[in-house]
């Protein structure tokens, strides 16, 4: 498991995007990248995710990118990690009723 301490993405055009893929976010801890996030235009075949190299390879339907970013802005702390064959964006506990400050 490793904890996401900062992200950017980018947005890529054309009919099937950029490696198949509309948004790409990177999760970094640091100065290090941990996994990347694809979003694979909606309707298209989603690959597995992947564990086999530096970072986690996660994949996406492209309608959950609001979602995502909406994730790594609001909550804290945030972490990812893979198990028994996908990929897991994580947060940390929170109390229940917190609501919005």
């Amino acid at each position: 498991m490793a904890n996401v301490t900062e992200y950017n993405y980018q947005f890529t055009g054309g009919p099937t995007g950029y490696a198949n893929s509309r948004c790409i976010i990177r999760l970094r801890n640091g100065s290090s990248s941990v996994a990347y996030i694809y979003f694979v235009p909606d309707g298209q075949p989603i690959p597995p995710d992947t564990d086999g190299g530096p970072w986690i390879k996660m994949y996406l339907p492209e309608s959950m990118i609001l979602t995502v970013v909406d994730q790594l802005r609001n909550e804290s702390p945030i972490s990812v990690y893979y198990a028994s064959g996908s990929a897991f964006l994580h947060t940390g506990r929170e109390p229940i009723g917190e609501g919005e400050e």
